[in-house]
């Protein structure tokens, strides 16, 4: 039953494997892998360049003092990360057909607003987060998303 809502649900176009209900997905590991060290690359100018302000809200918010500059074992896991997410962005891409850079970019402010941005609303409604400091975190995901879904779309 669950086969027949999926296939239901699934927009066409889809390659559909030689077994009718099996999914066969057309996914460019090197765009994925391209948009994982852009989104990298631009959330870690993101955070230099608001690192300050976020330290500033941070204090002002609970207390916290400046962490450290990262460890190379951090790094690795905010590569890691950038991965999991433009892979997942190219899943998505892909079962929606998505095929050039504007469509894929738009996808990804669709995919920030339905999860992130949302994330953030709820976290200064129901955690009292300062508006600023998600704003400067919420930025930083429009900027990855939009980017790897460009990036994806435009390399199908």
């Amino acid at each position: 039953m669950l086969a027949q809502v999926a296939d239901d649900f699934l927009p066409e176009p889809m390659s559909h494997g030689p077994e009718p209900g099996h999914i066969v997905m057309d996914i460019n590991l090197l765009s994925v892998l391209v948009a994982a060290v852009v989104a990298f690359i631009a959330s870690a100018g993101w955070y230099a360049a608001l690192g300050d302000a976020m330290v500033r809200h941070q204090r002002a918010w609970r207390g916290a003092e400046p962490a450290e500059a990262p460890r190379a074992s951090q790094m690795l896991v905010f590569l890691g990360v950038a991965v999991a997410v433009s892979l997942a962005v190219a899943v998505v891409l892909d079962l929606a057909g998505v095929d050039e850079w504007l469509a894929g970019a738009g996808w990804g402010l669709l995919l920030w607003a339905g999860f992130v941005l949302t994330q953030w609303v709820s976290a200064t409604a129901g955690e009292d987060v300062p508006v600023p400091l998600a704003a400067i975190h919420a930025g930083d995901w429009l900027v990855r998303l939009v980017a790897a879904g460009a990036i994806i779309g435009a390399w199908p």
